[in-house]
């Protein structure tokens, strides 16, 4: 599975305005799925950010890290 972190900056600015993580589920039911992954975010990051669960398949593949991270237009 993947995913991506989209990001809406200030603009001209680098100040995040909105983040959204973006990602893969596979495993049959999404059931529950959403609050257990925002829960771990908000563990791990100190922070929640908006989550998107998507179908397997659905996002891009990619080989580097630097990818994952989508700039969005304000």
């Amino acid at each position: 599975p993947e995913f991506r972190v989209e990001v809406v900056r200030e603009d001209g600015g680098s100040r995040v305005l909105h983040c959204t993580i973006v990602a893969e589920w596979a495993r049959g039911s999404v059931d529950g799925v959403h609050e257990t992954v925002l829960r771990g975010l908000r563990a791990e990051l100190g922070v929640t950010p908006a989550l998107r669960i998507e179908g397997a398949g659905t996002l891009a593949r990619t080989a580097f890290k630097a990818a994952r991270l989508v700039v969005l237009q304000p």
